[in-house]
């Protein structure tokens, strides 16, 4: 009975300082390649592929879904070369012609490990062509980083400050726009003068009227005079006398007075 597959990271039971990631595979074949790995003394784990946006820390599957295969950072070239072997293994087996499975992972890890150290000439050979093939790589576009995951920070880091940048944008948007808005409050009724206020001011109107110019009314200078005084005394008599007097205290040091 198949055991129903893990989901997760996974790894095949060894132990690395470090890793390294060395392609996206199919979950289906996933653990059969730890397994294969793990025979030929090659530490490496699975994790599932996804991609989690630096701000709102949502993550992304990719579709159809597939595992990222980390291996030892020392061993990378032998795990390539094997995972190599394996995957012509495989296309040979499902060739129309073949006419035989594919050898057993054993097999396959036994002859790797023998013509690796007898240093056959296909191992060189392969060795030789990938060599080639990085050198032409990283003369089209520069010198590959330590690990695989540099461009996945480099691209987190990336959104990460566009989602900042956006988002300071748009709360100083926010509060400019709060700014010219503004509404100051209504200001406060005017004060409705009373009667005997109004009176007061007819009467400091008129003496002043009288003193300056009485011949507008026909009087002469003198009566002007004493009609002018007397309607300024009066004016301010009437708003003095309308003044409301202050609390009285009996004790002047009785605290202070709120």
């Amino acid at each position: 009975m198949t055991a129903p597959r893990r989901r997760g990271r996974r790894d095949n039971g060894l132990e690395a300082s470090t890793f390294r990631a060395l392609r996206d595979v199919d979950p289906r074949v996933g653990e059969h390649l730890l397994d294969v790995l793990r025979d030929a003394g090659i530490a490496a784990y699975l994790d599932p592929t996804s991609d989690v946006d630096a701000v709102t820390r949502s993550i992304a599957l990719p579709s159809p879904p597939s595992d990222r295969l980390y291996v030892d950072r020392r061993l990378t070239a032998d795990a390539n070369a094997l995972l190599h072997d394996y995957d012509l293994d495989a296309d040979d087996a499902a060739g129309p012609n073949s006419a035989q499975p594919p050898a057993p992972v054993a097999s396959r890890v036994a002859s790797n490990s023998s013509s690796t150290a007898a240093g056959s000439t296909t191992s060189n050979v392969d060795d030789a062509q990938w060599r080639e093939l990085v050198a032409a790589y990283e003369a089209d576009h520069g010198r590959l980083g330590d690990t695989l995951t540099d461009d996945f920070d480099a691209t987190a880091q990336q959104r990460a400050t566009e989602h900042e940048a956006a988002a300071r944008a748009a709360v100083e948007a926010e509060e400019a726009a709060a700014e010219e808005h503004y509404e100051p409050p209504p200001p406060p009724p005017l004060p409705v003068l009373s009667k005997s206020a109004a009176y007061a001011l007819i009467l400091l109107a008129g003496g002043a009227l009288l003193l300056i110019a009485p011949g507008l009314i026909g009087l002469t200078g003198d009566v002007g005079f004493i009609f002018g005084v007397l309607g300024i005394a009066g004016g301010v008599g009437m708003l003095v006398w309308r003044m409301r007097e202050g609390p009285q205290f009996d004790d002047p040091d009785d605290g202070a007075i709120v």
